[in-house]
């Protein structure tokens, strides 16, 4: 059944960021007008005229942003707050899949309400939530999908697929009636992940796309650690063999946990069309040396940057940004190639699609008002470094997500 239509939603008077490049330049005041899910018209303060189904929010004391994107994330690791770090990182991998065996579909629905709530107090309007292989994947799969429609989030749930997975009959029907069922331009969407832990992963790549029939569908890679070691050049080799093959069928196909090292690789990834998720803590926590997204970026590549499909629990994205800036600056000694804040919030704001957004007409509409009246905001020199560098997430007070405000934590008077 389909939702009903937003009505017009209009940010009087605010302050808002109309360029992604940052500076003096970049922030401006005016009416955002949002109408069908998109911004549609940037106009002077005051001059829109008032339509009588409209909503009308007071922006004078705010500052609007593009909602954050975690391209690559695990919700249910957030239920493990605290226990990773204590715990041998190889084994933590394929031991904590334990910890949700018992967990019922009631269970999985309630702790996904709960991360989505907390990402969307955060300033995240989209996720890519990846749901590891194990038993009642699927279960768990539709649990997250209903949870995330139900806050109102962006998000595409990727189960894991495997040769286990593929070689039940039962579970390949299951799985190729909910891309079906889903219609294109629904905010909530399954897709595919697949660890990768060598060249043999290829075929059951080709083979969940081939034999779902699911063409169009997003597939989301990542480098899978493994008990016997696989060198990562192989993986690299192995991701972006995946890339080339899978392109024509795939709607698009990103991978995180990607060793790149050098710029001839980076052209490589370009040419396949891979996107690369940037996972700064994921990074840290393994003792893996991060990509240098700025040097990815300049060969191409689509960059984005996610929490994680490993992590310790957090699924906050304001502090992967300004990890992401700082983490590969130890191998890099060209200062001048250090990647900037300006970078980290391009890669953290483009859509799953890999488009870079400001708020400009046209534009989707999945926005995040903050409180610009705090130390954070205040004086106002430059949008974008001021947000990478010093806001929490703890000023956010309304969240947008395709036209229709999912969070609200204005008083009461000025919410009415």
């Amino acid at each position: 059944m389909q939702a009903a239509q937003s009505p017009r939603l209009v940010l009087s008077n605010i302050t808002y960021l109309a360029s992604i490049e940052g500076g003096p330049t970049a922030a401006a005041r005016g009416d955002v007008v949002i109408e069908r899910g998109i911004v549609t018209t940037v106009r002077d303060p005051y001059t829109c005229a008032v339509e009588t189904s409209e909503v009308r929010i007071d922006g004078g004391d705010m500052i609007a942003l593009p909602g954050l994107v975690n391209a690559a994330a695990d919700t249910s690791a957030a239920s493990r707050r605290g226990i990773l770090l204590s715990l041998n990182p190889s084994a933590a991998l394929s031991g904590l899949s334990d910890m949700h065996r018992a967990a019922t579909a009631r269970d999985e629905e309630a702790r996904t309400a709960r991360a989505a709530a907390e990402l969307l107090a955060g300033g995240t309007t989209c996720v890519v939530d990846v749901v590891r292989a194990g038993p009642e994947r699927l279960d768990r799969t539709d649990a997250r999908l209903a949870a995330y429609a139900r806050a109102g989030i962006r998000a595409e749930v990727a189960v894991e697929v495997d040769s286990q997975l593929l070689a039940d009959p039962t579970a390949v029907d299951r799985l190729r009636a909910s891309f079906r069922t889903v219609p294109g331009h629904a905010p909530v969407r399954p897709a595919l992940a697949l660890a990768v832990r060598g060249a043999a992963d290829i075929d059951v790549a080709r083979a969940a796309v081939d034999e779902l029939g699911v063409h169009g569908a997003q597939l989301h890679l990542f480098a899978a650690e493994t008990r016997t070691p696989v060198p990562l050049d192989e993986r690299a080799t192995a991701l972006i063999h995946l890339a080339e093959r899978l392109r024509p069928s795939a709607g698009g196909v990103a991978a995180s946990g990607l060793p790149v090292s050098t710029p001839a690789t980076a052209a490589r990834l370009a040419e396949a069309g891979l996107a690369v998720v940037l996972n700064p803590e994921t990074d840290m926590l393994l003792g893996r040396s991060p990509p240098d997204g700025r040097m990815l970026a300049a060969a191409g590549v689509d960059v984005r940057l996610g929490t994680g499909v490993v992590s310790n629990g957090s699924l906050a994205m304001l502090p992967v940004l300004r990890l992401a800036t700082m983490a590969a600056r130890p191998a890099i000694q060209d200062v001048s190639a250090w990647l900037t804040n300006a970078d980290a919030f391009r890669f953290a704001t483009k859509t799953t699609r890999g488009v870079e957004r400001a708020i400009t007409p046209g534009a989707p509409a999945d926005l995040v008002l903050y409180d610009r009246t705090t130390s954070v905001w205040t004086p106002l020199n430059n949008v974008v470094d001021q947000f990478v560098s010093a806001e929490t997430g703890r000023n956010a007070l309304v969240t947008i997500v395709a036209g229709r405000v999912v969070y609200d934590k204005r008083p009461r008077a000025e919410a009415a």
